[in-house]
């Protein structure tokens, strides 16, 4: 099929501008119900690029363990000898590190790794908290000394835990660098090195950070009744306000392309707004906050969308909302999926060196002709 240069124009410019479209908050969400271990209730806390997604869910005892959701289905991740687990981050190769009990009754940070969990340990005291762990396996998290009133980020990397300093690490990404707290603001770790990057509120703490060092999280305000997520970046800290009358707001996660998730939090006078009486997930664009459950096509009928936990680089988003009023992990997939716009775009390009040979072949026939 000849399609003219200009026609190809028109529909190149057309494409672009329903894509760019597509990239803003307002493309659609197909939301999945994740299921649970046999129990009640499961939540996500974490995707990887790939879609795997680990959290936390009910066995039909009432106790809960870590879970990896992968291929349309949940799996039992087990514990480190006691009785409760939960996965907190998972990279591109389905490692999945935690919290899990020990037989003891101890809270200990784990790696799950070739179908087996393992006690990460501490750094001397009695309990520790994986958190997020990155493509190489470098895990972080915090853990107490000897002295338990101490807590230190540690890193764990080369099968051993590591002292960072601070007192809190949230998020790694790929080259090592962690955001957590160094004493009562947002920090950054990074070549033994730490980073204060506070300047908003009286406290605040990195959640998480992508490949770029953007971070996101929440501070307090100077009065301590509300908290804020904001998204650093370029050296400073930005507020990302909250969504609708919502007062808090808190910044999950941060992927490659600084889209932030999280919950918006009803301050006092929402309590007495029977329809402000439950966090919301939202969703911060790189323009605007955006409440998700306003995002959610027919698929969300009987869902309200409570915490948004985390997004990987494909826009999926995972987290905890009620489902008919239970409580389920649930999978945003954008509406239509990245891949379906790859495909668009790869046989966009097919048609347009189509074009353009045809283009120069004609130019070249003309020239050989003359004027």
């Amino acid at each position: 099929m000849f399609i003219r240069s200009s026609m190809l124009t028109v529909l190149v410019a057309g494409l672009c501008t329903v894509t760019a479209d597509e990239a803003t908050a307002v493309t659609p969400y197909r939301v999945t119900d994740l299921g649970t271990l046999g129990g009640t209730f499961s939540y996500a806390n974490a995707i990887n690029d790939i879609g795997q997604v680990t959290g936390g869910a009910a066995l039909p005892n009432g106790f809960t363990h870590a879970f990896l959701y992968t291929a349309g289905a949940m799996s039992d991740l087990g514990t480190v000898g006691g009785s409760f687990s939960q996965g907190e981050g998972i990279n591109h190769s389905g490692q999945v590190t935690g919290i899990g009990a020990t037989a003891g009754g101890l809270s200990h940070a784990f790696l799950y790794s070739g179908g087996s969990m393992q006690d990460l340990g501490t750094l001397g005291g009695s309990s520790s908290f994986g958190r997020d762990i990155n493509d190489s396996g470098q895990v972080t998290g915090q853990s107490q000394l000897e002295v338990i009133s101490n807590v230190r980020v540690f890193l764990y990397s080369g099968g051993s835990l590591q002292n960072l300093g601070g007192t809190d690490g949230r998020g790694i990404n790929n080259s090592g660098q962690v955001t957590g707290s160094a004493g009562q603001h947002a920090a950054i770790f990074s070549g033994g090195a730490v980073q204060d990057i506070h300047s908003l509120g009286d406290r605040s703490l990195g959640r998480d950070i992508n490949a770029s060092g953007q971070v996101t999280g929440s501070f307090e305000d100077n009065f301590f009744t509300t908290q804020r997520a904001f998204l650093y970046s370029g050296g400073s800290m930005q507020d990302l306000g909250s969504v609708k009358t919502y007062k808090s707001s808190i910044g999950m996660a941060i992927n490659a392309q600084g889209w932030v998730v999280g919950v918006a939090v009803p301050g006092v006078s929402d309590l007495i707004d029977p329809t402000h009486a439950a966090e919301r997930a939202f969703l911060f664009d790189s323009a605007a906050m955006h409440d998700l459950n306003d995002l959610l096509g027919a698929s969300g009928a009987g869902w309200v969308l409570h915490s948004a936990n985390d997004i990987n680089d494909q826009g999926q988003i995972v987290g905890y909302g009620t489902h008919n009023g239970v409580i389920r992990a649930f999978l945003l997939t954008p509406v239509p999926e990245p891949s379906t716009w790859a495909m668009m775009f790869a046989g966009l390009g097919v048609v347009g060196a189509v074009a353009a040979s045809r283009c120069r072949r004609r130019k070249n026939l003309t020239h050989a002709n003359g004027p």
